[in-house]
């Protein structure tokens, strides 16, 4: 029995290398004679009788009698006529025409994978459960590890069929085709430390964040989009955004620039306005007439209500949604400079006025859109600590007593002091030890008329006494 097993197989093999077979039989060209049947577009009925007279490779075919497959099951004169079909396109058509233009099943077509494109991890790609569970039986786990194999040689472990093929084939092709490069996101080392919460992200992304459990922008590196989508409510539209927030970290926008300390003051007014311009139109319309344009009168919550159609809860949390926006917009560059800001109005015990931000503008005031009134009121939404007075000194009959303390101080000093030296002069006193320059300075603006100021050199303001 082993001996007519062995003159079988021997006979098969001399069948399929003969190039002539016998009259009346068929015949198939030898370059096609080493692929496997089981990748070709045929039907059940043929693949069943294939299977059935152990057809594994069109060589088999070679020699063989149309006759020796009518008398399997299920052969009847459908399944013949495409027995002849099949073998007519195998004579006189070429490879892609006989196993299909869209898929690449030849043992000639090695898979080649591009180095770049090596170190891609099957975890990270965007492939179906079927094709990772293949992948894991095979026993690879990156893209490279498929290069120089064939369709022959997958087939042959279990459960790769020629489905598994083609999709294995067509990931080699996107990858090739550089598809993949911004697969797996990487943070610059410079913009890892950023956190989250200092960044300009949707609600979609914070909670996305929330549940993979991270604060800073370096714990996305390494981590695939494939890994995003698979957490319920995240889609296309999310993971885009948190590219594009990774591809502007890498550009360096949220990370503060080392310049000259003249033009930090410019560089958050432009930062600003920029900002601005990339807001909704609505919600910018309504807060630049919050913050009142130059020749329009200053427009109250209640009156953006009626204009707009919408309660005045509403028009606070627009303008509440659109200042954290702005301070967001570019990571913490412009709290970082707001805080600059801050610190010079105290260091200097003076308010932030429309003349004391042209003089630190340095003529450069021209080439923003806004004006320097508008800014100030901008830059007071955008930090409450800042003392500005966007509108001057307002003198209002409030404060009496601070004004009879000022004034004291001011006689013992032939009439006027700056208002640093004021500020140290008054915090020597018990009443007034624990105020901070910003307390001091709200409470100057509504001051009665017994005290004047003098802002002709807005970095040096004046308190001087008022005549009667």
């Amino acid at each position: 029995m082993v001996n007519l097993n062995l003159n079988l197989n021997v006979e098969s093999q001399q069948l399929r290398e003969t190039t002539t077979p016998r009259a009346g039989h068929i015949e198939i060209p030898l370059a096609l004679r080493d692929h496997r049947v089981s990748l070709l577009p045929i039907s059940s009925r043929l693949s069943g009788v294939f299977k059935r007279a152990k057809i594994k490779v069109l060589g088999d075919l070679h020699g063989r009698s149309h006759y020796d497959f009518a008398l399997h099951r299920n052969c009847g004169s459908k399944t013949m006529k495409e027995l002849e079909a099949l073998i007519h396109l195998a004579q006189h058509c070429d490879e892609r025409t006989l196993f299909g233009a869209d898929a690449i099943p030849f043992p000639s077509s090695v898979l080649t994978v591009p180095p770049s494109r090596a170190d891609l991890r099957f975890v990270d790609l965007p492939i179906s459960k079927r094709l990772y569970r293949t992948i894991h039986k095979i026993g690879i786990e990156r893209l490279g590890d498929l290069n120089g194999q064939n369709a022959i040689q997958l087939q042959e472990h279990p459960g790769v069929g020629p489905s598994r093929v083609a999709e294995i084939q067509q990931l080699v092709m996107q990858a090739t085709a550089g598809e993949f490069k911004d697969l797996v996101l990487h943070v610059p080392f410079s913009a890892a430390d950023l956190r989250f919460a200092d960044l300009p992200i949707s609600k979609r992304v914070t909670c996305l964040i929330k549940k993979l459990r991270i604060e800073r922008l370096g714990d996305l590196d390494g981590r695939s989009s494939v890994e995003f989508l698979a957490y319920p409510g995240v889609g296309q539209r999310t993971v885009a955004e948190i590219k594009h927030l990774v591809a502007r970290a890498a550009a360096h926008e949220f990370t503060a620039l080392e310049i000259d300390e003249s033009e930090k003051v410019p560089e958050l007014i432009r930062l600003i306005e920029t900002s601005i311009e990339r807001l909704h139109p609505d919600d910018r319309q309504i807060f630049l007439e919050k913050i009142g344009y130059e020749d329009r009168p200053l427009l109250t919550v209640s009156d953006l209500g009626k204009k707009q159609g919408v309660t005045r809860e509403a028009i606070r949390l627009t303008i509440e949604k659109v200042v954290v926006a702005l301070r967001k917009s570019w990571g913490p560059r412009i709290p970082v400079l707001l805080d600059i800001v801050r610190d010079r109005c105290t260091l200097g015990v003076c308010p932030l006025t429309p003349e004391l931000l042209c003089f630190w503008l340095a003529g450069r005031d021209a080439r923003f859109k806004l004006s320097p009134r508008m800014h100030v009121r901008i830059i007071s939404e955008l930090d409450k600590a800042i003392p500005a007075w966007p509108n001057g000194y307002e003198v209002k009959k409030e404060n009496q007593d601070f004004a009879r303390h000022v004034a004291e101080i001011l006689r013992s000093a032939n009439g006027h002091l700056s208002f640093a030296q004021v500020f140290s002069q008054l915090t020597y006193r018990a009443k007034y030890s624990r105020w901070s320059v910003q307390t001091f300075l709200q409470t100057i603006r509504r001051m009665n008329g017994m005290v004047g100021v003098d802002c002709a050199v807005p970095q040096i303001p004046v308190l001087h006494l008022i005549a009667k």
